[in-house]
């Protein structure tokens, strides 16, 4: 068979064979065989030079670990293949999570097999470069429409229902259409609880990367059946910005029915204008919150600036656009589409975004002017700048800091509040953000 067999990198623990199909090219270049080969070896033609990709069906799996003449054997101490770290492609590829409302995927009560089509063919054709993951709504409007509902429901158990009925069409459509595409798909639901508890965000974290590495694309939702108001998202806008978060994504991109973001409701003014670039951070951004929120689904423009907050204060850019190919693949390959809202420019550790958006705080403490300098100036938080204590609080419970009734920063507490004492630390800075 014209393949080549590795040998498992730790060849003393025991023999694990991956074999590669034939067409594996190395700098453009198949690799071929001489017969009779030993085992786990195959020849090298032509020269490769230490660094050039090994690319099997158009998929890059690792790089030549060094230099390796023509004729020379070529075998596991070679090449350095994904099958070694499972996180390679992660690491590789830029990753970009998609987020589809219902508006855009749901036309006239049914889903819309010109998007999904479309979505799929350009996902395929960037998947060298870019990993994805799917945030999709649907799952309500398809469900009601099933079971003959005139309206979106309003309470949680025809919520669930209709979630219940929907996801099954909602799944079975995106598996058809991207398979047809020879594309792999795997359903996630989530609730809010994953960010509340640590174990589960890191859980998720890992599953979610380890798909990406396996080139699997998650289509994710809010597990509406199982979930209560308290662990709701309620909106999958800021859903998508918390798995953006997870996968370390490189863009959030929001598909909605609006060409992007408008410092007037365009619905409502005519005078309404399209804002090209706006900063994360921005006072007219936060201005621009309580302008749209309504909409099919559950989430307004409102949910997705809030989404684009979150996202940017990670260090993740987010790029509102209408549906269209052109505008997906311009989103993709970055150029200008849409409304583009820029990211912070500090990229902040998983466990301290964890603290941000995930961790509940049991007690708020306010802090002095001085206290919050030092803070800002990467410090722990001591003792003797707090000022007040509202609840009391035990080793490890959250903690919302606060300056002048404004929450500044989060973190975890070093000691209980019946251990204050001045220059005792309270946060230390490695559980300390700054909001």
């Amino acid at each position: 068979m014209n393949s080549l067999i590795v040998l498992n990198k730790n060849d003393n623990v025991g023999v694990s064979q991956f074999i590669i199909p034939e067409k594996t090219k190395i700098n453009g270049q198949e690799i071929s065989t001489i017969d009779p080969i030993p085992f786990g070896h195959k020849v090298c033609l032509k020269p490769i030079n230490k660094g050039d990709p090994i690319i099997k069906y158009d998929q890059i799996i690792g790089f030549a670990s060094k230099n390796i003449t023509a004729g020379e054997h070529v075998h596991s101490h070679n090449l350095e293949f994904r099958e070694f770290d499972r996180e390679f492609q992660v690491k590789n590829k830029k990753t970009i999570v998609i987020k589809i409302g219902t508006t855009s995927l749901i036309d006239e009560g049914k889903l819309s097999q010109t998007l999904l089509h479309s979505l799929a063919e350009k996902i395929k054709q960037h998947q060298n470069t870019h990993n994805f993951v799917i945030v999709t709504s649907g799952a309500v409007s398809l469900g009601g429409m099933e079971l003959n509902y005139k309206t979106r429901p309003k309470s949680m158990k025809k919520l669930q229902v209709a979630s219940a009925v929907g996801q099954i069409q909602l799944i079975n459509e995106y598996k058809k259409v991207f398979n047809e595409n020879d594309l792999q798909i795997a359903q996630v639901l989530i609730t809010k609880n994953l960010i509340d508890d640590r174990e589960q965000f890191v859980n998720t974290t890992q599953a979610l990367n380890e798909l990406l590495a396996q080139n699997i694309i998650p289509v994710i939702n809010e597990n509406d059946v199982v979930a209560t108001e308290e662990l709701k998202f309620g909106d999958n806008d800021r859903l998508s910005a918390i798995v953006s978060i997870i996968v370390n994504a490189s863009k959030l991109i929001l598909v909605t029915n609006k060409q992007g973001l408008y410092n007037f409701n365009p619905d409502k003014n005519s005078d309404a204008k399209m804002i090209e670039f706006i900063q994360f951070n921005s006072s007219q951004l936060n201005d621009l919150i309580p302008i749209s929120s309504h909409g099919e689904g559950e989430g307004g423009f409102s949910t997705k600036i809030m989404a684009a907050q979150i996202a940017g204060f990670s260090g993740i850019q987010t790029q509102i656009i209408s549906w269209s190919e052109q505008n997906f693949v311009d989103a993709i390959e970055g150029k200008q589409v849409g409304t583009l809202i820029l990211e912070s420019d500090k990229k902040i550790r998983l466990r301290k975004l964890w603290i941000a958006y995930g961790m509940q705080s049991t007690s708020k403490i306010e802090i002095d002017a001085g206290a919050f300098d030092a803070i800002k100036k990467n410090a722990s938080l001591l003792c003797n700048g707090v000022v007040k204590i509202h609840e009391d609080f035990n080793i490890g419970d959250g903690i919302d800091v606060v300056l002048n009734d404004i929450n500044v920063a989060k973190g975890i507490a070093k000691i209980s509040s019946n251990e204050i004492s001045d220059n005792t630390v309270l946060i230390h800075i490695d559980d300390l953000i700054i909001l």
